[in-house]
């Protein structure tokens, strides 16, 4: 008796988790997701659609399912009653990376291949999306039933869902891309970002970086399938290995924020080797795409976890900044392990474990980008403190040495006064000498010469003079010089009725122009006095300054003279003058012979 009802319930049990299976399109539905499927794996991949309905499909699923990394096919049977006026349903798979979607329904006692899948372009398609979809017909109030085969290069998981309307199917698309396009939009801005970094610091780290997040918006443009709306379906599974590139500039990137080769050199090697590793698998995955793919993604949990274990040492060895890049980490690891248990199987695939890693992604970049952003900002204020420290620095130096210049200048001033006093004092003594001497003779013509010789030599003397008693040891003031030079000359003629004019703008001369003027001016007031026949001179002297000339004139009222018929006396000084006007930048000098005698001499500052 007992055996009897123990039969009946597991034939009731089998009766209802059958009819359980049996999907049923009502009026007002418009989606159905969570439901179960009989489901068949086929290791072999050696059973066609006749053989998969002789056989009983025990196992039930999920239509949301899990299954890890299979090598076979996996089928699915969906017996779906229509209680709708609507003759038409929509077979939707979530996951575009599958390379075999493939539909088989019974028309007139044959079953027919539907084909959809990466193995398909866009345009071969029911609906032109990423995503398996099917157009499926089925008379309101009738049941039939569906095989759907799946082979995948990847993990094998994913969701059907069925729709009642194409718009709803629009609709999710829609949502979806919306949110990958603001993610990859992000990632862009941060690359923009970033390289403007690296352009104004140059420093590396910043480059790393954004190759980092390059290759992962590859990634994530691959795994969401967008790369197909893109035409690279011929290149999908090229694009997605961009993981281990990203992981390879994610450990260098690690390398240089948390200085690794000081803190742990044994873990800078062991992650260099893994480098090395991740450089020949991607080269492996070219040329064949699986096993080499799996052991990627398996060496990719080893890869995260070493660098959490890197993190928390090095933040323990006292690195401060190491805590930041932990959080950051931390919250991408655990939302990593939690995909790859869904990939694998481990845990139930639903929306929070299929796409939580993106929102750990989005976490993760983002705090790194702030910490980049910070560490460029320490930068910049560092750069701002040693700028700083630097014109202090220089202030101070160019202050030191200021007062070490303004003493050696003092010490040549003093210097420079005192050779000036002495040879002023020399030439007062070669004066004195003279003037001794001309008083020796009683004969007035020898006597003028002496005279005319010490004014010679005072003029020269005068400059020394005036450099003793100036602030300035560079320049003369022409005015008072030029009016000492004009009174000496009187001096020597007190017994004669002498009249200057004068007209001397005020001129700041160098000392060797204000000694040729000095010179010259005494020659020409000398010889027009002493050639004067009159009871009374006049002369008049004019220096005036336009722009970058000097124009000095020199003119009297006496009888004039004819060059070539000078006497010998008068033939010396205007040979000093000649001499020394050639000493001034280009002079040009001129005599004029016209109710008197004018000496016109102009020359270049």
């Amino acid at each position: 008796m007992i055996k009897i009802f123990v039969r009946l319930f597991f034939i009731v049990a089998f009766v209802s988790s059958f009819s359980f299976c049996k999907i049923i399109v009502d009026e007002n539905m418009e989606q159905l997701e969570n439901f179960s499927l009989p489901y068949y794996y086929d290791e072999t991949r050696s059973l066609n659609i006749e053989q998969i309905v002789k056989i009983d499909l025990m196992n039930e699923v999920s239509s949301q399912f899990a299954f890890g990394y299979t090598e076979g096919n996996s089928w699915f049977k969906f017996e779906i009653e229509n209680r709708s006026k609507n003759d038409e349903v929509i077979l939707f798979m979530n996951e575009p990376f599958f390379e075999e979607v493939n539909l088989f329904e019974k028309k007139n006692g044959i079953w027919i291949k539907r084909k959809n899948g990466l193995s398909v372009s866009l345009e071969k398609r029911d609906m032109k999306d990423i995503s398996p979809v099917f157009f499926i017909r089925i008379e309101p109030n009738s049941t039939k039933t569906f095989y759907i085969q799946t082979f995948a290069k990847f993990a094998q998981f994913g969701e059907f869902k069925i729709y009642t309307k194409k718009e709803s199917v629009n609709e999710y698309r829609l949502l979806v891309t919306a949110l990958y396009t603001l993610l990859l939009g992000s990632f862009i801005f941060i690359i923009i970002f970033n390289l403007f970094i690296y352009y104004t610091m140059r420093d590396r780290i910043y480059l790393y970086y954004v190759m980092y997040i390059f290759f992962t918006t590859i990634f994530v443009l691959a795994f969401s399938g967008l790369d197909l709306y893109l035409g690279l379906l011929p290149f999908h599974y090229e694009l997605h290995l961009s993981i281990p590139l990203l992981i390879i500039f994610l450990i260098i990137f690690s390398f240089r924020f948390l200085e690794t080769k000081k803190y742990l050199k044994h873990t800078y090697v062991f992650l260099k080797a893994i480098i090395w590793i991740y450089i020949i698998l991607t080269v492996l995955s070219l040329i064949q795409f699986n096993p080499w793919y799996q052991i990627i993604t398996a060496l990719a949990s080893i890869t995260y976890v070493t660098l959490l274990y890197m993190a928390i040492r090095i933040w323990y060895l006292g690195y401060i900044k190491a805590k930041y890049y932990l959080i950051a980490m931390a919250i991408y690891t655990f939302t990593i392990a939690i995909m790859s248990f869904m990939i694998n199987g481990w845990i139930e695939n639903n929306d929070i474990t299929r796409y939580a890693f993106l929102v750990g992604l989005f976490i993760e970049t983002s705090l790194f980008c702030l910490i980049l952003a910070n560490r460029f900002n320490e930068a910049k204020n560092e750069l701002l403190e040693i700028k700083n420290k630097n014109e202090k620095f220089l202030e101070n130096e160019v202050e030191q040495r200021t007062d070490e210049i303004t003493s050696l200048l003092g010490e040549k001033e003093l210097l420079l006064k005192e050779v000036c006093h002495r040879v002023k004092n020399n030439f007062q003594v070669v004066i004195s000498m003279l003037s001794l001497e001309a008083y020796n003779y009683k004969d007035e013509k020898q006597r003028s010469s002496f005279l005319q010789l010490i004014n010679r030599i005072k003029s020269m003397s005068m400059v020394h003079q005036f450099l003793y008693d100036s602030n300035k040891l560079s320049e003369i003031q022409s005015e008072e010089y030029l009016l000492k030079i004009i009174q000496e000359v009187k001096k020597v003629y007190e017994k004669r009725t002498i009249n200057i004019e004068n007209k001397i703008d005020s001129i700041i001369l160098s000392v060797s122009d204000a000694m040729v003027l000095g010179v010259i001016i005494n020659e020409v007031l000398n010889n027009s006095i002493k050639h004067h026949n009159a009871d009374i001179c006049n002369i008049r002297v004019e220096l005036v300054k336009k722009e970058n000339i000097i124009s000095l004139t020199i003119q009297d009222d006496g009888v004039g003279f004819i060059p070539n018929q000078k006497s010998k006396t008068i033939g010396l000084g205007l040979s000093l003058i000649e001499q020394f006007s050639q000493k001034l930048k280009a002079s040009n000098l001129e005599f004029f012979s016209n109710h008197g005698t004018m000496v016109k001499l102009s020359f270049e500052v």
